[in-house]
């Protein structure tokens, strides 16, 4: 940390660190515990893996997958609880 230049003043270095000891769960402060605009993609882990396409498919199927439990698998009523149109919900999974 001594060899790290800060983008601020001294005020703002001692709330940042006082932040990341209130929120640090252990002994030890990591990159994590550190405001969102000090960690990095590689630092904190959050490089994407896959591209924009994949994740957006990933994230739809997750909303339907819920919608389809809270429904008890009724596509209708899925549908329904989202706003979506009744073949929306069924379309990742093939033919209603």
């Amino acid at each position: 940390m001594l060899e790290f230049h800060w983008p601020g003043n001294v005020r703002e270095l001692e709330n940042c660190i006082e932040r990341a000891v209130l929120v640090c769960d252990g002994g030890v402060i990591h990159g994590h515990h550190l405001p969102p605009t000090l960690q990095t993609a590689e630092v904190s882990g959050t490089l994407p893996r896959v591209a924009l396409e994949g994740a957006v498919d990933g994230f739809e199927r997750d909303l339907i997958i819920d919608a389809l439990k809270t429904a008890r698998a009724n596509r209708a009523k899925a549908a329904r609880l989202r706003g979506w149109p009744r073949l929306r919900v069924a379309t990742p999974f093939g033919p209603a």
